[in-house]
């Protein structure tokens, strides 16, 4: 059986701080799938060989801390910075324990499911399947890909996974706002990509303000984590989704004044340490104009500016080119909307199923069956919206090394 979930963001707590009870979550919803998993089409319980568990980018947020306000920058060399930024890793993994230590229970002693009486039903007694846990680096914990092999902690960590029939990336690579420039400065660093730019040098900042402001309410808090969990282009839609709520009308007007200080500032140091994004125009000027308007302007339902629909459409462009004449199954996230608990796409050749970002709610969790045949994905765990659905597009394919693709980001 294979599960695959992403975007989880663990923080370092320094910016929000608000408690995730759906963490404890993941470990649960894999062993109730595992022995689901036993049951075939013919009614009859077979206990599964095994399980590989995909955490498949963005476990962490190592862009959302107030480490990075002063003068240390994720994207800067140095020897201070790599100090720092251990420190924010070291933070998350930390607040992270109840989404890993479960997993590495499971990688070391395995799973616990019952097994099969003579009637080909679950039994009394018990069986160990493996576990095998895979951590792979998103567009939030990018370094995750470079680090060492855990030595006790039963983790594979790198940037794409891959059984000969289903490849899994997190797929930032794709999205225009991560693209990394090539090449390094001479102390080291690089340039910020267009997303790191606006999660530390604007969303970081302005929640550290928000902080420090007189008065503040959780509705305050409540935003910055909004805010935290978007690309620079659902920015807008955030604040606009915030300003619908009652509690937004105490501080609104102070909330709004901090953030336009933010934009500007970002504004300027985006032009002195200019961003890479993989667009034709100038991103920086039309994000700024459209970030500055968010409260001005605020309706969720509106439609994007040109230049701006220019950029969100660069993602699925970006994700669509890569097809060839062979077919795949492809999982695409911070796109579109979100099959709910009880849909069971099976996903054909040539389609994408396109998976969310889930603002502050628990990532969704899916999982296959690993036998060969069709690809069966079941939603397992997880907190959709409402008016989620399941959204197939025949047109975009992708392929790596002759197996279906699951882009996770």
């Amino acid at each position: 059986m294979l599960v695959v979930t992403s975007n989880w963001a663990i923080g370092d707590g320094s910016l929000v701080r608000a408690a995730a009870g759906w963490h404890g979550t993941l470990a649960s919803a894999v062993h109730r799938a595992a022995i689901r998993a036993g049951f075939g089409h013919d009614g009859r319980y077979r206990p599964i060989e095994g399980v590989d568990v995909v955490l498949a980018g963005d476990t962490f947020d190592w862009l959302a801390s107030a480490a990075w306000c002063d003068h240390a920058r994720p994207w800067r060399g140095g020897s201070a910075v790599r100090e720092v930024g251990r420190g924010v890793a070291a933070a998350t993994v930390r607040r992270g324990r109840r989404v890993l230590a479960p997993l590495a229970r499971f990688g070391r002693r395995g799973l616990a499911v019952p097994a099969a009486d003579g009637r080909g039903r679950p039994g009394r007694t018990a069986v160990t399947v493996p576990v095998r846990v895979t951590l792979l680096a998103g567009d939030r914990d990018r370094a995750l890909a470079d680090q060492p092999r855990p030595g006790r902690v039963p983790f594979a960590l790198g940037a794409v996974w891959s059984d000969g029939r289903v490849t899994i990336r997190h797929g930032h690579e794709a999205d225009p706002a991560c693209h990394v420039p090539d090449g390094r400065r001479g102390d080291g660093g690089r340039s910020p990509t267009l997303a790191e730019s606006v999660a530390v040098d604007l969303v970081a900042r302005f929640a550290l303000a928000c902080g420090g402001l007189a008065g503040a309410t959780p509705a305050c808090g409540d935003l910055v984590r909004r805010l935290v969990r978007c690309g620079p282009v659902g920015l807008p839609g955030a604040i606009a989704a915030w300003l619908g709520e009652p509690a937004a009308a105490v501080e609104g007007g102070a909330v709004e004044a901090t953030w336009r200080r933010a934009v500007e500032r970002w504004h300027a140091v985006a032009r002195r340490e200019v961003p890479s994004c993989e667009v034709e125009f100038d991103a920086i000027e039309c994000l700024a104009t459209w970030f500055d308007a968010a409260f001005a302007a605020a309706d969720e339902t509106r439609p994007l500016p040109a230049v701006i629909e220019r950029l969100a459409a660069g993602t699925r462009a970006a994700r669509g080119s890569a097809a060839d004449e062979a077919t795949a199954r492809v999982f695409l996230g911070h796109q579109g909307d979100a099959p709910g608990p009880e849909a069971t796409p099976f996903v054909p050749p040539g389609a994408t199923v396109r998976l969310p970002l889930f603002d502050a709610l628990m990532p969704p969790v899916f999982a296959a069956d690993s036998a060969a045949g069709p690809i069966r994905w079941r939603m397992i765990a997880g907190v959709p919206r409402p008016e989620a659905v399941v959204t197939v597009e025949s047109a975009a394919r992708h392929w790596h090394r002759g197996g279906p693709v699951v882009d996770a980001a």
